[in-house]
């Protein structure tokens, strides 16, 4: 099942507000919760090139997608928005486990 929707799969950096319910293939780097806000868990994700978002899994969906998104796995996410399925995926070889951001020494 995975194979054949690698064809649809998308990129990070192509979301937007009102993007379609397209697949990609994500794995969790971080995942942290702010001390003063309990009801929020943010991840930080990565996705086969690189690109990379932070998610909040906020009050109502936040029991769900920290149950769902465990850190140093990789996984299917499609339908992003309201109707989100995850589903793990066993071969993490395709994807990055590190990600930087450089800076020039100027912009230090």
């Amino acid at each position: 099942m995975i194979e054949r929707m690698s064809s649809a799969m998308d990129r990070i950096s192509n979301l937007h507000f009102d993007s379609p319910g397209n697949s990609l293939k994500i794995h969790v780097l971080r995942k942290w919760t702010l001390q003063f806000r309990r009801d929020e868990t943010w991840f930080m994700v990565i996705d086969e090139h690189g690109d990379v978002i932070q998610l909040l899994a906020h009050k109502k969906n936040q029991g769900c997608i920290e149950t769902s998104l465990l850190v140093s796995r990789c996984y299917l996410h499609m339908n992003i928005g309201e109707a989100s399925t995850i589903e793990e995926i066993s071969n993490r070889n395709a994807l990055p486990v590190t990600w930087f951001h450089f800076r020039p020494r100027s912009h230090l």
